[in-house]
């Protein structure tokens, strides 16, 4: 099964001069959760998730409406082309403990995003037949993305 079979087609996306509360309003509109950031040609230049816009707005002594984008978009994207194979896209999920990503067509346009719950959506038992997408595949990368790593710097000063 390739990521264009169940990948969603009608992504919403914003430009990087767009504000967080324009980003926002899309993402209330169309029951979102991240927004693919564009440039003029339709090529992923990074990404805003609902989670980004809240610790920027909380974090900033100013409102959502005078953050430009630019400002709190990830600029590091992680992508996957129409074509690949679904197991390729949820490896990269995994090893970048993504939940999405932007599905880049061969021109370097946005065509679709890929999301784990597209994944648990179409993932099926596999007792008794082939399913494309088993329920363990799901579970494993749910488990990777979320998977504390420790952290690299002692917290505690020495005495």
């Amino acid at each position: 099964m390739n990521v264009q079979s169940i990948m969603e087609k009608n992504v919403k996306f914003s430009g990087p001069e767009e504000s967080l509360a324009d980003v926002a309003r899309v993402m209330g509109e169309n029951r979102c959760g991240v927004v693919p950031i564009v440039d003029a040609g339709h090529g992923v230049i990074g990404m805003v998730t609902d989670r980004d816009i809240c610790l920027a707005v909380a974090a900033a002594d100013t409102l959502p409406s005078r953050i430009p984008v630019r400002e709190v978009m990830s600029r590091e994207v992680f992508s996957c082309g129409p074509s690949d194979d679904i197991s390729d896209a949820l490896q990269t999920m995994q090893k970048k403990k993504v939940r999405r990503l932007p599905v880049i067509a061969e021109d370097g346009t946005l065509t679709g995003i890929l999301s784990m719950d597209d994944v648990i959506l179409h993932a099926e038992s596999r007792r008794g037949k082939a399913a494309e997408i088993g329920y363990g595949d799901a579970v494993r990368t749910l488990k990777a993305i979320y998977r504390r790593t420790p952290p690299k710097k002692k917290l505690v000063a020495p005495v």
